[in-house]
């Protein structure tokens, strides 16, 4: 389990939870602005632009490069509006350089960075996990793992541990997995509508943040019933929404 986000206060936490709800709910717009392309930033990319690699990371150490890159309090700021975008560019040039990329390629360090994240953050929102935790799975002997993460973001495919696995099973003529591998890649994810989708959600973040383990009930409580008004129940007693959580089966990365 990643600890990148232990230190942070409550409050710090739910500052950065109400940030991750946001960016999930702009995806939309971003990929309509990234469809458009009317500043040719996909017609021009460079060869090696694609985000899928960042999956092989634990998703608190990409909220943490997202966080370093736009504000050095931490605080994550909108991407999404093409304004902001524009406007950071000289801001994450620096710190592009620091992270091993050339300056010439910053806005698609940028783009990439967002795009896993806001995938990642679908798939919170869908399966309870990211798909960096998929990612994780699937290389730890998970296969339908890899198949749920396909259907999120097709492009999963080209994640360097992914298609080494993929080449394997070229290899082996895994006929069985090719046919699946086929399905996902023309399928989008049904939507669920179970109950309490928001709380579902922030639960999941929390517990990839590395954030929720470490925490009692009752900060639980609060920030999850109270500070984000996530959860109801006709007393200040915890323990409901505490069974609640047990039963959402969060797989651990470790």
């Amino acid at each position: 389990m990643e600890t990148e986000f232990q230190h942070l206060s409550t409050n710090d936490i739910a500052s950065l939870v109400e940030r991750l709800r946001e960016i999930r709910q702009e995806m939309n717009e971003f990929s309509k602005f990234a469809r458009q392309d009317e500043l040719g930033f996909i017609r021009f990319a460079p060869p090696d632009f694609y985000w899928a690699d960042f999956y092989s990371d634990p998703l608190a150490l990409t909220v943490k490069k997202m966080k370093y890159l736009l504000d050095e309090e931490g605080q994550l700021e909108s991407v999404s509006r093409q304004s902001f975008l524009l406007d950071s560019l000289n801001s994450v040039e620096l710190k592009i350089r620091d992270m091993g990329k050339g300056v010439e390629h910053s806005m698609y360090v940028f783009l990439c960075l967002q795009i896993a994240l806001g995938k990642s953050l679908e798939a919170l929102e869908l399966y309870g996990k990211s798909i960096n935790s998929m990612v994780y799975e699937t290389l730890n002997g998970n296969a339908p793992a890899l198949f749920d993460a396909i259907k999120i973001d097709h492009s999963v495919i080209s994640n360097k541990q992914i298609a080494q696995h993929i080449a394997i099973a070229e290899l082996k003529d895994d006929k069985i997995f090719m046919k699946k591998l086929s399905r996902a890649l023309l399928a989008r994810p049904k939507k669920k509508t179970h109950g309490l989708k928001e709380f579902r959600f922030v639960v999941a973040c929390l517990h990839e943040m590395g954030h929720l383990e470490t925490m009692t009930s009752e900060e639980k409580y609060q920030l999850l019933a109270k500070d984000l008004n996530l959860y109801s129940a006709s007393n200040d007693d915890p323990a409901s929404m505490i069974r609640l959580i047990n039963r959402m089966n969060l797989t651990s990365r470790t």
